[in-house]
């Protein structure tokens, strides 16, 4: 027979770490579990006691906790199962079945006929954010193709067309916002204890991880530890009155722009590759990913598209031309624009000083055209 745990065993202090992924309460604080029991062959059973209103999430949380325990694993040496306290008929699945391989077997069930955790699970409904009018992501399949300084340079653009515009590093692990706008130093405040302000710098509210941890901290979080931190800078930031919020996404198709998501009605997204076929091998998967998440494609960036010779002026194709025009119009997608290989771009990012806003108006043009072409989706948004 399982015998309940004493207070004292890790288990507990592990369970008041996990939160929610939506009210960001821990489950024992919500009263979804009370006790766990020590089974047979070394494992510890955890009675998850759901509400009605979540019976549908059974796969969902069971997928979740188990992975949050894992960074607990030091302290715990016995193996974790949740068992379910409460049932209901099968839900439809919807974006938490995600998370299983598209090709799990047929959910079984159990002696009443009732589906096993096994059942897919049912979307977390997004939440408005607060303050916020239009949300929309810049997202690149890859790194070091320069979707950080275009997300920058296309809301400094925005703002000019006199949206008000505020930005969001969602790249918990590689923060680069601090350093593209020059704030190393610079943190965040907060007046009652919960809700942080958001730092201003060109005319833009502003947010990242970098804001928060050292320069040269590395964050090492699992799936539900970024998942939290997300909704930290989402909701625990007092945005105002902003016409749209651009969130700079982390390269791949990770977590992350599964928890955004999840978090907060997603607009549309905006994808930057480099013209080469390396790049967008990732960018097919990126495009597959935010399709099958139902998240508009606004459309496509080709960042580093030539380079000009400053002698003789002559445009060198340093990888293919129009790749990601061609791509765009295979998929039947925008092609917002395309921006060149710049040395002062570069030399821009390493000052902290925007390009968009201290580079000569001829050089800055692209980012104030594609900021024109995503308008017509931000305005159709609000």
């Amino acid at each position: 027979m399982a015998q309940p745990l004493p207070p004292s065993h890790p288990v507990y202090k592990a369970l008041q770490g996990i939160p929610h992924p939506t009210t960001c309460k821990s489950f024992v604080a919500m009263g979804w579990v009370r006790h766990a029991y020590e089974g047979n062959k070394k494992t510890i059973i955890i009675p998850l006691d759901l509400p009605a209103s979540e019976v549908g999430q059974r796969d969902f949380f069971q997928k979740y906790i188990l992975q949050a325990f894992a960074p607990f694993k030091k302290d715990i040496k016995e193996n974790i199962c949740i068992v379910f306290t409460a049932h209901s008929p099968q839900p439809s699945a919807g974006l938490a079945s995600s998370f299983s391989s598209q090709n799990s077997p047929a959910p079984s069930k159990t002696s009443s006929g009732t589906p096993s955790v096994n059942t897919p699970s049912k979307a977390l409904s997004p939440e408005p954010l607060p303050g916020v009018g239009v949300v929309f992501g810049v997202a690149a399949a890859k790194g070091g193709v320069g979707k950080s300084t275009t997300a920058l340079n296309v809301a400094l653009a925005l703002h000019k067309e006199g949206l008000r515009v505020g930005i969001l590093d969602a790249d918990l692990y590689g923060p680069s916002l601090p350093l593209l706008l020059g704030m190393q130093n610079k943190k965040p405040v907060s007046h009652d204890g919960k809700m942080m302000e958001p730092l201003e710098k060109h005319g833009l509210s502003c947010m990242s991880m970098g804001f928060l941890i050292k320069e040269n901290k590395a964050a090492i979080w699992r799936g539900p530890m970024t998942h939290h931190a997300l909704r930290q800078l989402l909701f625990q930031v007092r945005w105002q009155n902003l016409d749209v919020l651009v969130v700079d996404l982390p390269p791949g198709t990770g977590d992350i722009p599964l928890s955004l998501v999840q978090c907060t009605p997603l607009s549309g997204v905006v994808l930057v590759s480099t013209p080469q076929e390396m790049a967008l091998i990732d960018v097919r998967r990126s495009l597959e990913m935010f399709k099958k998440m139902h998240v508009p494609i606004w459309g496509m960036v080709e960042n580093m598209s030539g380079f000009e010779c400053p002698s003789c002026h002559h445009q060198w194709g340093i990888f293919h031309e129009k790749t990601i025009e061609k791509e765009c119009a295979k998929h039947t997608i925008p092609f917002l624009g395309s921006v060149p290989l710049l040395p002062g771009i570069r030399l821009s990012c390493d000052k902290g000083m925007p390009f968009f806003c201290y580079a000569p108006p001829a050089e800055s043009a692209p980012y104030g055209q594609i900021a024109r072409a995503i308008m017509a989706n931000i305005k159709g948004s609000m």
